[in-house]
């Protein structure tokens, strides 16, 4: 909501670059200044500790983890 809402005109926001690539390229919103902010805890993973016991849980979060250079 954010997102559209700055490109609907109703001011500025901070958003994710996988998130705003494309309206940035159709220039439905402009980048105001050359400056990113690198975040290296911006997701998390959150289930019940319980969860993690199944096995296509524990798959999916090692896979995740694998993917972003994390271990579990």
């Amino acid at each position: 909501m954010l997102i559209q809402a700055a490109i609907d005109g109703h001011g500025v926001a901070l958003g994710s670059a996988i998130f705003v690539a494309d309206h940035l390229e159709a220039k439905r919103l402009v980048k105001p200044f050359d400056l990113e902010l690198n975040s290296e805890y911006a997701y998390y993973v959150v289930c019940p500790e319980a969860h993690l016991k199944q096995p296509a849980v524990r798959a999916f979060t090692d896979w995740l983890l694998m993917q972003t250079g994390e271990q579990s």
